[in-house]
């Protein structure tokens, strides 16, 4: 009898450039739970917060040097810095052979957006946006009956994202260093489960505006859009809620 033997697949080694709150309170401790995972390497411009974040998770590498930091023995990389960083992160990082998951915004401009897909595809790397909603179970499950018709004629997609996010040293609302606020934050989220749910996008309206927070960006966003088959997506987003309110 011939027996086959159970190949081991790799494990695969990240590296996280970015030491912010989502990456501590979400990313690390997810890929914790992953066996084909671990992350062995930690950037930050704060080194101090990267040692940090190293020592609670238990994580071998921790830099403030970039290029140190993709040198070190990893086959991936999270992108989880300030909006402004993610092209030069991205580039180097496609030029050094890793993989790449980069947060939402992919950049400050569409140019540069456009740029780093061409330098990944030039360098046979995957690159991906960390757009994680269309993964959940409940997102997958309402593409299936959309898909099946189970529930009729798609008519309308109707999405809020609503978060308490108080001004002060928070990239997000500096605008140079995030391009925008809560459209690019959360309302690129829901146009990307738009996507996901109702099928490419064709027109899009919308408005911005700094309805609580006088700061350099919008805290309040909200859009409708019209999908190339049939239907329409609705959406706000915003900073100023007082209490979380997302739903689709």
């Amino acid at each position: 009898m011939l027996k086959l033997k159970r190949q081991k697949s790799k494990k695969v080694k990240w590296g996280v450039a970015g030491c912010g709150r989502f990456t501590e309170s979400a990313f690390l401790p997810t890929m914790l739970l992953y066996r084909k995972a671990k992350t062995v390497s930690l950037y930050s411009k704060d080194i101090k917060r990267a040692r940090s974040l190293a020592d609670k998770f238990g994580i071998t590498n921790a830099t403030d040097n970039y290029d140190d930091f993709l040198a070190t023995d990893i086959d991936a990389v999270y992108i989880g810095s300030a909006n402004s960083d993610h092209y030069e992160q991205v580039i180097k990082a496609a030029k050094a052979g890793k993989h790449i998951l980069c947060d939402k915004p992919l950049s400050i401009t569409a140019a540069e957006a456009f740029e780093m897909v061409r330098v990944c595809e030039d360098n046979g790397v995957k690159f991906a946006v960390n757009y994680l909603y269309r993964f959940h179970p409940l997102l997958q499950k309402t593409r299936e009956l959309i898909n099946s018709q189970a529930f009729g004629k798609l008519i309308s997609i109707n999405a809020s994202f609503n978060i308490n996010l108080l001004p002060g040293d928070n990239f997000r609302y500096n605008k140079t260093m995030s391009g925008g606020g809560a459209i690019r934050d959360l309302g690129t989220h829901l146009i990307d489960v738009f996507r996901y749910l109702g099928g490419e996008i064709v027109s899009i309206e919308g408005v911005m505006d700094k309805v609580v927070y006088k700061t350099e960006v919008d805290d309040y966003a909200a859009g409708i859009c019209r999908f190339e088959k049939n239907g329409y997506g609705i959406f706000n987003a915003s900073f100023n809620s007082p209490k979380a309110f997302n739903r689709v």
